[in-house]
């Protein structure tokens, strides 16, 4: 394992003193990538620099326990050779190492003080990373839904427990709900809040949603076998989505109700996922950065699904805007393999149906209703940001059911161009059945 066991993908922090105070108080939120998957981790302290590296171990440490116990030991700082244009730089070099064991130094080049210790403190970590242990893959447990429950709400009624004890007493690797039908749809939502998992189709493919409140997030995490800190997408309706983003980040250029007919444009088609400036209100861990801007990931079945009349409950029981949704798939972390997202429940039951908290609930005929979507492959869904613009063109961050030319031809029609961005220089592998 090389210095790319991760990738330093942004940071933001708060630093505050008062006369009194000896030094300031800072708090960090960063983000950091590993396998593709961003992590999130949040710290608090003496500084900027102790807060940053804080954060950073924090996310980390879930891929990469050797850092729980990993010291930063040396920190300077002075002034680099500039690039010619008389703008100054800074480099930094920090150490970390472990309790009694060698030091890994990691140096940082920046135009300010603070990003050049980024960049050193995630280089020593790399550094120390690479020379340790591969890591073990995050194990499979994770709370129970009856223990999640009372967590999520304020009181249980004796419907909530109905609900419970069908769920526990349902064989879901033999059943699998009617997605068509409402006093199905009606029981996965009452589910959904109570803090179960719900993988069910999502046009034509399959994905798992659950409550947004952190604690269900972890769960789910835990559930797929993936960091328990991974940041994760959003699902909503079309009367939520204005809730979700902060328009007033849009790019010049940019306005709110075009990137609301192209919402529209596009999931008229079928599924598809956005990128935007993440409204204050979003989950912290349903967040990630992109440099400055912070941003939420939507993704859609599309307007036709009929998921939407489902997701529409969840929300009406919870008192949401959104809630949490990730690929149906077991993470390729535990099972050390490509694991593409789910188009059929049979894969669905194999993988899932066994597990604890679960309810599936799916398509009454799925090849018919994968037939009716000749624009998409079934795989999870292309990604479309909005959040800033590339030389006039919006980017394309992932490539998946939904070809590029077909992503080109929408954008094309509200008078923009269309660029890929790293993520989606490959299409999204498909599962095989």
């Amino acid at each position: 394992m090389g210095d790319e066991a991760f990738e330093l993908v942004g940071y933001s922090i708060l630093s505050r003193k008062a006369a009194s105070d000896d030094g300031s108080r800072s708090e960090a939120e960063v983000d950091a990538a590993v396998g593709g998957e961003v992590l999130r981790g949040t710290a608090v302290g003496n500084g900027p620099v102790d807060a940053m590296q804080a954060a950073l171990r924090d996310a980390l440490v879930t891929a990469f326990p050797v850092l729980t116990e990993a010291v930063l030991v040396d920190f300077a700082s002075g002034l680099a050779e500039g690039r010619g244009d008389g703008q100054a730089r800074v480099r930094v070099t920090v150490a970390a190492r472990l309790p009694g064991g060698d030091s890994f130094d990691g140096v940082g080049v920046a135009g300010d003080l603070l990003h050049a210790s980024w960049l050193a403190v995630g280089s020593a970590f790399g550094a120390l990373i690479a020379a340790a242990p591969e890591p073990v893959a995050p194990a499979r447990d994770y709370p129970s839904v009856a223990a999640l429950a009372p967590v999520l709400n304020d009181r249980l009624t004796e419907d909530d427990r109905v609900v419970l004890e069908r769920l526990a007493a349902t064989d879901w690797s033999s059943t699998v709900l009617d997605i068509d039908a409402k006093e199905d749809r009606w029981f996965a939502a009452q589910a959904a809040e109570l803090g179960a998992t719900v993988l069910y189709a999502f046009g034509n493919f399959c994905a798992m949603a659950g409550h947004p409140r952190i604690e269900s997030i972890h769960r789910i995490n835990r559930q797929k076998g993936r960091p328990v800190n991974q940041v994760g997408s959003v699902t909503t309706t079309r009367p939520h989505f204005e809730a979700l983003f902060d328009w007033d980040l849009l790019p010049d250029g940019l306005g709110k109700d075009v990137v609301l007919a192209m919402f529209d444009a596009f999931f008229e088609l079928g599924p598809m996922g956005f990128r935007g400036p993440a409204a204050r209100s979003v989950t912290a861990q349903l967040t990630s950065y992109d440099a400055e801007v912070k941003t939420t990931q939507i993704v859609g079945p599309g307007y036709r699904c009929p998921s939407n009349k489902l997701v529409d409950q969840v929300l009406g029981f919870i008192g949401r805007d959104y809630l949490f949704a990730t690929s149906a798939n077991v993470s390729s972390g535990a099972t050390g393999q490509v694991e593409p997202a789910h188009f059929s429940m049979a894969g669905i039951q194999a993988d899932f149906g066994a597990d604890e908290g679960v309810v599936l609930i799916g398509h009454r005929d799925e090849e018919a209703v994968r037939a009716s979507y000749p624009m998409h492959l079934p795989m999870s869904t292309s990604i479309l940001s909005f959040h800033k613009l590339v030389d006039g063109s919006l980017v394309l961050e992932r490539h998946g059911s939904l070809d590029v030319p077909d992503v080109a031809d929408v954008v094309k029609q509200f008078g923009f161009g269309l660029t890929l961005g790293p993520g989606a220089q490959e299409r999204l592998p498909m599962r095989a059945a």
